[in-house]
């Protein structure tokens, strides 16, 4: 009986410690977002080249596309006009690869006075 109370003990206490778990590398960004209020326009740099981003769609908050541009040249910036007839609002930007996954994404807040 001893022995069964000691083995018990043993598993309780083994479940109880701490696991370590690893933590994932950060992940490097693709995109960065460029915009003051006082421009009518958004700049998207691309951080890495080959990335294999094809489209660039801007979502409001709940997820709907307000406006997309495509890409397909080797240039690091990539200029959205017209922004400012968007409502006022936070924005996320995504960044797509041919086959419509999400390889980044960033924010930026649209405040039109």
């Amino acid at each position: 009986m001893k022995y069964l109370q000691i083995f018990i003990l043993g598993i309780c206490l083994a479940f109880l410690q701490p696991k370590l778990v690893q933590a994932k590398p950060p992940v490097e960004k693709i995109i960065q977002v460029l915009y003051t209020s006082a421009t009518p326009f958004l700049t998207i740099k691309i951080l890495q080249q080959n990335s294999g981003i094809v489209k660039f769609e801007i979502a409001n908050l709940i997820g709907r596309p307000v406006k997309q541009k495509f890409y397909n040249s080797p240039d690091e910036r990539i200029v959205i006009n017209d922004i400012n007839d968007l409502p006022n609002g936070i924005y996320i930007i995504l960044a797509k690869d041919k086959n419509g996954k999400i390889l980044d994404s960033a924010k930026f807040i649209l405040n039109n006075q």
